[in-house]
């Protein structure tokens, strides 16, 4: 997925990690208008969940997103975040206060769910939408992949929007595996590669209705 140049810096933040719970790395690309978050740590259940919630708690909103799991369990994750009104997130000792509460929340001293419970969406930002609002939409595909069930999610974006999805995933007991992250304007168009405790793929027609109507209703 990335040239050497690219590689060779993700290698250095995660063996730079040592004993640490996490090692973060953060980049602005003024221009295009967005900052890149490079995390290292180790992998653990709900974990892209956590890192959703704890970036939903400090309105920072996640434009893309590329998950990696190593066979050891080391994990690297990219985010492409903005801010809520747009443009890369470019203050020092917010970086800081997130990545205190992620290492946290991943260390069990920090509930997510208490961080995301005091969001709150300034006035200024309660705007209604410019033109009419495509309805929200799940499709189920078990032949792309021969390992995992793979779930699109269309949805009008939002500062928690991932957070929502990959809780609802735990909920249902579904452990993701790929996901590929898009934004354009004001929709997302989310891919989640993902497989039941089993490691099987999720076939059963009621398990799928389950899954489709419990986070249409979520999204909602």
């Amino acid at each position: 997925s990335y040239h050497s140049a690219q590689i060779i810096p993700h290698i250095r933040l995660a063996l730079g990690r040592g004993k640490k719970t996490l090692a973060m790395q953060v980049e602005h690309f003024e221009e295009a208008k967005f900052t890149e978050v490079t995390i290292a740590t180790i992998d653990s259940p709900g974990l892209f969940s956590q890192i959703a919630g704890v970036m939903a708690a400090h309105s920072i909103n996640i434009l893309g997103a590329q998950i990696h799991t190593r066979k050891n369990g080391d994990v690297l994750d990219i985010l492409q975040v903005n801010s809520l009104v747009g443009g890369i997130v470019n203050r020092a000792e917010k970086w800081q206060r997130v990545e205190g509460d992620l290492s946290a929340v991943i260390e069990g001293r920090l509930f997510v769910e208490n961080l995301v419970g005091k969001i709150s969406t300034p006035a200024y930002l309660k705007k209604p939408p410019v033109h009419a609002q495509r309805p929200n939409r799940i499709e189920f595909d078990n032949e792309v992949s021969d390992t995992y069930t793979v779930i699109d999610i269309y949805a009008r974006d939002k500062v928690g929007l991932l957070y929502d999805i990959t809780r609802t995933f735990k909920e249902l007991g579904l452990y993701i595996a790929v996901s590929k992250i898009a934004t354009k304007v004001d929709q997302a168009a989310d891919v989640f590669y993902v497989h039941d405790i089993f490691g099987q793929k999720i076939v059963d027609p009621v398990k799928i209705e389950e899954i489709r109507t419990t986070l249409l209703k979520r999204l909602a």
